[in-house]
């Protein structure tokens, strides 16, 4: 299969990619070209473009013919637009979104209890702004804050019939944001035991190579590279991985 990965430079990028070649797919990774990885074999076509532009690439990437695309970097809704705007409709597509869209994510910041935990995939889903815009937009990233809205991706990608990840917060090798280091820093301390409260956040985590088919994650793997219809668009529907097991 040829698979487009959008946004294939860095972290969970990286580590799809490297899947998928493993598993035998022809890949190009499109992105700015503001972080080329020297961890990506020079068999990766690659397309530049700012995601503002994307639309005027379109024939470039339908010069590479893809078969599936997979979208890691589309945080607005302008985002998703530029992105559907390039690909042939024929293009089975998966977007990858957040945990972070379900209702109970709003009662973090406004002191509410809405939604039991464990969620289903069905639970209700967040109504209005993302409540903490000022936590929006991650180093590297050119979006505008209050721009941001994987709901509003989340629509534009299952209106074409695509295939919606929400992930988990996901941690592992390449991570530019460091999201063990509330653990290590304390392990760098001295310190023999970590807050009973840090290890339960563990719980809502995934590593990296589990999401993309170490055990006992393979459904994502799957998910990601081997479930999409075999022929049109994918199937409009929405998964949430299953959590991994909590690490020592």
């Amino acid at each position: 299969m040829r698979v487009v990965v959008l946004g294939g430079t860095r972290f969970i990028g990286l580590a799809l990619v490297e899947e998928l070649l493993g598993a035998g797919h022809t890949v190009a990774v499109v992105h700015r070209g503001e972080h080329e990885s020297a961890d990506l074999p020079p068999t990766v076509e690659h397309i530049h473009t700012p995601r503002c532009d994307l639309a005027a690439k379109r024939d470039a990437v339908a010069r590479f013919a893809p078969d599936a695309a997979v979208d890691l970097a589309a945080m607005t809704a302008a985002d998703a637009e530029a992105a559907l705007a390039a690909l042939d409709p024929a293009v089975k597509l998966v977007a990858v979104s957040t945990i972070e869209s379900y209702r109970v994510f709003d009662s973090i910041y406004a002191g509410t209890v809405t939604d039991a935990v464990p969620l289903a995939e069905d639970a209700p889903l967040r109504e209005g702004p993302y409540p903490a815009p000022e936590e929006a937009v991650s180093r590297g990233w050119d979006y505008d804050a209050d721009s941001y809205d994987k709901l509003a991706v989340e629509h534009f990608y299952l209106e074409r019939g695509a295939t919606v990840c929400r992930l988990p917060l996901v941690y592992g090798p390449r991570d530019y944001k460091r999201r063990e280091d509330f653990v290590l820093a304390r392990v760098r301390a001295g310190r023999e035991r970590i807050p009973a409260m840090l290890a339960a956040l563990r719980q809502v985590e995934a590593e990296v190579t589990d999401l993309l088919g170490a055990e006992p994650h393979a459904e994502l793997h799957e998910l990601l590279i081997g479930l999409l219809p075999a022929g049109g668009a994918g199937s409009g529907r929405t998964g949430t991985p299953p959590l991994p097991r909590q690490r020592g």
